[in-house]
């Protein structure tokens, strides 16, 4: 956050958050009625859902391109799931604005509202704007997300006044559900236009392939001084609810990585990784701990998509049973235990 390299950006970030929060779109407007306005600057696309109809917490969040709006589906999908939920809330990629009370505000925001001469009085009347990256604590916006933020809202008060009168608008024109009105601007001169186009996401992948490399020999080894056995093992990672800093001064959320064998209910394996980790480190962990153990387990057990098929190939070569369920009770039960331990829900 650096509010004095351009305070005029950021007083017109909040002139129109006030505008967007008088216009009150939630008022008619569902958290499900997604639609994407083009970064001018970048031509990535940012996905609009506006939040506030049950009337408890009103906001605009802003998920970036296709792995943000993955984030977004993918926390929908567990609305049902308390645990769940939390972790892909901590996984969300958005940038949003919020309407808080002046204590849910830091110092730093504090200051800045009143750098630019602004006055908000009453509860939930007070704009708070906060980067969402997986894995990382809530952050203060850097410049050029302040500048697409301030142009989004503009774009999603275009939006929502149309759609105050056509409640079919965001509906796509053949039925394709996979598609999306999107606000697309256009140079006029020095000023830009704006105009619909529908359009597909782009596919994304939220992992990186390159990480699925595999170490022939190494694997050949373990063959070699690993004993394949019926075992079953829980292999999974949860986020630790509380913060750590690294050298950005940004803190994060460790990832616990750990591993239980169901017929013992011992934790077998363990380590914590960082969210820069998490991807990088799943095969190479495996694999330490086939080495440290000296079995290969007959089966295996994942808590995350992502983790059965950065591993599916691996455990083929290996002759392992691969299984994915987003509940692994064993390592449930170590997450409650460790959590207890540590004062943390």
């Amino acid at each position: 956050m650096t509010p004095t390299s351009n305070l005029q950006q950021w007083k017109q970030l909040y002139q129109k958050a006030e505008e967007f929060k008088a216009l009150a779109p939630w008022e008619w407007m569902f958290d499900s009625d997604l639609f994407g306005v083009v970064n001018p600057d970048t031509g990535e696309i940012g996905y609009c859902c506006i939040m506030g109809s049950l009337g408890e917490y009103y906001a605009m969040t802003l998920y970036k391109g296709s792995r943000g709006l993955h984030s977004y589906f993918r926390l929908a999908e567990a609305a049902d799931d308390r645990e769940i939920a939390i972790e892909r809330f901590l996984e969300q990629e958005c940038i949003k604005v919020s309407f808080e009370n002046r204590e849910d505000l830091k110092k730093k925001d504090r200051d800045l509202i009143k750098q630019l001469g602004l006055k908000f009085r009453g509860a939930g009347n007070w704009p708070l704007f906060r980067d969402y990256s997986a894995g990382w604590f809530p952050w203060y916006l850097e410049e050029d997300q302040v500048s697409f933020l301030c142009t989004a809202l503009d774009q999603a008060m275009v939006v929502a006044n149309r759609m105050r009168n056509d409640e079919k608008l965001l509906y796509p024109p053949d039925e394709n559900e996979n598609q999306f009105l999107v606000r697309v601007p256009s140079k006029k001169g020095k000023s830009l236009e704006w105009h619909d186009e529908w359009r597909i996401p782009e596919p994304y992948r939220i992992y990186p392939t390159s990480i699925l490399a595999i170490d022939n020999a190494r694997i050949q080894k373990i063959l070699n001084i690993a004993k394949p056995v019926t075992n079953t093992l829980e292999f999974g990672w949860f986020h630790i609810h509380e913060g750590v800093m690294d050298d950005s001064g940004r803190p994060f959320y460790p990832l616990m990585n750990i591993a239980v064998e169901t017929e013992s209910k011992m934790i077998v394996f363990q380590d914590l990784m960082s969210p820069t980790e998490k991807y990088s480190k799943v095969i190479p962990n495996l694999l330490r701990m086939i080495e440290s153990l000296k079995i290969i387990p007959g089966e295996l057990r994942v808590n995350r998509e992502e983790m059965f098929y950065i591993l599916e190939e691996v455990c083929n070569i290996l002759n392992i049973e691969l299984l994915y369920h987003p509940h692994l009770n064993d390592i449930d039960v170590a997450k409650r235990e460790l959590f207890k331990v540590m004062g943390l829900h």
